[in-house]
């Protein structure tokens, strides 16, 4: 895999994939294919993952680095699809609650759907390279959602 710089001003990371093996040693045909862009070769287990791609920024001498803020707003993007449906069951509960002038459930929905709305609130852990390597951290992140999104 070879990742590169596809825009210089905002750094942005571009992602290309060769057939044949041995062109990612060719250095003449590299250049010419990037046009003269800022690239690294990388295997592909360790390249971007192409969903987060727009969270990555690229750097000379690492590749792709994480853009931080980028990142948590799309995991936050996530949680909110998660939670949507379950404002609306709460929404429900509510009217109903309402109807019946149960104000225990009243505040019980209340403090529920906070609950939900205040998941994107919660500090997404930042990116140690020490720990574990991007991609391990990006699809950690991916695959953790928090108890109360969980079904």
């Amino acid at each position: 895999m070879i990742i590169f710089e596809s825009d210089p001003e905002t750094k942005t990371v571009g992602v290309h994939f060769l057939m044949d093996p041995k062109d990612y040693k060719n250095e003449v045909k590299l250049r010419s294919l990037l046009q003269g862009k800022s690239y690294k070769v990388v295997p592909d287990n360790e390249g971007p993952l192409l969903e987060f791609l727009s969270c990555y920024r690229f750097d000379e001498k690492q590749g792709a680095v994480i853009d931080q803020q980028a990142f948590n707003e799309q995991i936050y993007k996530r949680w909110r699809t998660l939670r949507d449906s379950k404002l609306r069951v709460l929404d429900t509960e509510y009217i109903i609650a309402l109807e019946r002038n149960d104000t225990d459930k009243i505040a019980d929905v209340i403090r529920r759907k906070t609950l939900l709305r205040d998941i994107t609130k919660q500090e997404i852990p930042k990116f140690e390279q020490r720990e574990e390597s991007l991609r391990q951290y990006m699809m950690r992140m991916k695959d953790y959602i928090p108890s109360i999104l969980e079904n």
